[in-house]
């Protein structure tokens, strides 16, 4: 068998989102440039660093009111599962062995 090289051939999805991705992959690249090479001094990257780091911490505020609250915020309406716990098996049966903990939805 010969591996194939990298790349999008192999991915199935239509046509215009490879060439989507692609632009926007070649975006970003032009932009990083444009910003490495008009940067020429230290407040300006103390600026972007301080804005990037306001929007890191918007969004991180959900999550972390998530996990202080202990509850999901409403995502199950997204479709998220309930939480899986673990509990001992009864054992004997197919494919579980006595006393293996195995993974069963909570009661």
């Amino acid at each position: 068998m010969v591996p194939e090289p990298a790349g999008l051939t192999r991915v199935s999805m239509p046509e215009i989102i490879k060439c989507s991705n692609l632009w926007l992959i070649f975006e970003s690249w032009l932009i990083f440039l444009f910003f490495v090479n008009n940067i020429r001094d230290r407040q300006t990257v103390f600026n972007i660093v301080a804005v990037l780091m306001l929007a890191g911490g918007r969004t991180i505020n959900p999550g972390l009111a998530q996990y202080a609250s202990g509850g999901s915020l409403g995502l199950q309406i997204f479709g998220k599962a309930s939480p899986i716990t673990l509990q001992p098996s009864d054992g004997g049966h197919r494919g579980h062995q006595p006393g293996v903990r195995n993974l069963r939805p909570p009661k």
